[in-house]
């Protein structure tokens, strides 16, 4: 991994792509474009926040919710946590060239109330999709998404990579 090299997605064609956290809001959307665009996308989810059920927008949907496409059906979906020591099985069978690392507990309030926890999901969980990485070897690439909360409150919008971060929680 340290010579990986770094490279838009679109130099990659029909590319195996493994998305963490991929029924999500976020995740839905990049797993749905990542499709449009020829890629072959392989999802972890554990559900906890995401959806697997396919909604398309319709002219009646009026809550964000609805709006939400989550899992595509020609994504592969695997249901599992990122803790999870078998997600190798999971890389070893699938075989990722590029994996995007979304997967985290981001509620800010259920980090006040279980502060353990959430340090286990994403601390540990994201350890154990970097060391999976790590002993797969032959990746391509792997990014990491954060949350806006990194920069904390800030009134120097949009946030850039160059923003400074100071989280305040």
């Amino acid at each position: 991994m340290e010579n990986m090299e770094i490279k838009k997605i679109s130099e990659f064609k029909s590319a195996n792509i493994l998305i963490t956290g991929g029924a999500g809001f976020i995740g839905s959307h990049l797993v749905g474009r990542l499709i449009k665009e020829g890629h072959k996308v392989v999802v972890i989810d554990n559900l906890s926040t995401g959806r697997k059920d396919y909604n398309p927008p319709t002219a009646s949907s009026h809550s964000l919710r609805e709006w939400a496409p989550n899992l595509n059906p020609k994504a592969k979906f695997y249901k599992t946590d990122i803790r999870n020591p078998k997600i190798y099985q999971i890389f070893k069978k699938e075989k990722p060239q590029v994996v995007f690392h979304l997967a985290a507990q981001p509620i800010v309030d259920t980090a006040y109330k279980n502060p353990l926890e959430t340090i286990e999901i994403n601390i540990m969980g994201t350890t154990n999709i970097l060391e999976t990485c790590r002993l797969k070897g032959n990746l391509k690439s792997i990014i990491v998404v954060s949350s806006d909360k990194a920069y904390g409150k800030s009134k120097d919008l949009p946030y850039t990579e160059q923003s400074p971060l100071k989280g305040d929680h």
